[in-house]
């Protein structure tokens, strides 16, 4: 294979009995890669049939061709194919994101359509990409020739420093990159989501469910305080669902900011049972007058249908009777 990789990968007891294709095609990327990218799978595309129009009834299917109808052999060979382009992608970054290019192209089948081969490597975190490879990513992602894949570009070096080291590496190397706001905010929200996992889709994931503190940073350090302000509560009143004492530690432990007043405003309102006291004494806390008055009264309010003498007594207390 290290003489002749081409030779190796027509033997087809080779690279299907023995699995070497995606070894066999980072040699070539490593040794020849325009020579791998011309083995990149490349079938012909079906013909729209009679038949084939009843499945979408009187519209014509996407580039004017019906995904469903390559023949098993092609299906086979695309499968291939995403290994081979795997296996340059080790030896060869940019010669890996060709042939990727290449194959969202070309690929049409149902399967690739309904699940997206490279989200998909890229959020099983399947895809090594050392510290050294990021500027070749950093030039791909300003390479109009990748624009259709762009996301996919950043998904695949971000994730992979999440698998490796975490969130904070994963911070540190967007930094790296030439990412757009747009870009930023949008591979945050698919990876952060609220801590609910609400419509969470297959290719996405959240690391606020693995490292919340580290997530909550990442986010004070990113985002606009117009979107701190929409997204920090929300994930505050998700974590302390599942560990309240972990949550409130985290929260008191952070600096007087419009931010923190409405994280604790929808912690004492909407969050999980906190005793009534404590809830009452977090709400005294909110900086912002108004907020304030509104958070306690809500809370007061609920702790009357409680118990409405320890509510009483705790107001007179604190001097807030009237």
């Amino acid at each position: 294979a290290e003489q002749d990789p081409g030779k190796v990968y027509d033997d087809e007891e080779l690279m299907f009995e023995w699995g070497v294709g995606r070894e066999v095609a980072g040699m070539m990327a490593r040794e020849d890669p325009a020579r791998a990218l011309e083995l990149i799978p490349n079938p012909k595309p079906p013909e729209i049939t009679g038949s084939c129009l009843k499945c979408h009834s009187s519209e014509t299917p996407k580039r004017g061709i019906c995904p469903r109808r390559y023949s098993r052999e092609d299906k086979w060979a695309l499968a291939k194919g995403w290994g081979m382009a795997t296996g340059m992608f080790s030896q060869d970054a940019e010669a890996g994101l060709r042939a990727y290019l290449e194959l969202s192209e070309r690929d049409l089948t149902r399967w690739q359509r309904q699940n997206p081969s490279l989200p998909l490597l890229a959020v099983s975190g399947s895809i090594p990409l050392e510290n050294d490879q990021v500027p070749e990513m950093a030039a791909a992602l300003e390479n109009p020739e990748f624009a259709s894949i762009r996301p996919d570009i950043i998904n695949l070096t971000l994730h992979d420093a999440l698998y490796e080291g975490g969130v904070a590496a994963m911070a540190e190397r967007a930094k790296f990159l030439p990412l757009t706001e747009a870009d930023l905010n949008r591979y945050m929200d698919d990876v952060i989501g609220d801590g609910s996992e609400r419509g969470l889709r297959r290719t996405e994931i959240n690391v606020f469910y693995t490292e919340p503190e580290a997530t909550l940073q990442w986010v004070s350090e990113v985002r606009s305080e117009t979107d701190q302000r929409e997204m920090i509560p929300k994930m505050v009143v998700n974590w302390a669902k599942r560990d309240a004492t972990a949550a409130v530690t985290w929260l008191g432990e952070q600096s007087p900011s419009p931010v923190r007043d409405q994280t604790i405003a929808t912690l004492v309102t909407k969050g999980p049972n906190l005793a009534p006291e404590s809830a009452a004494a977090w709400a005294l806390e909110i900086r912002d007058e108004r907020m304030r008055s509104t958070a306690l009264q809500n809370v007061v309010n609920a702790w009357k249908q409680q118990d409405p003498q320890a509510a009483q007594d705790w107001l007179r207390s604190n001097q807030l009777a009237d």
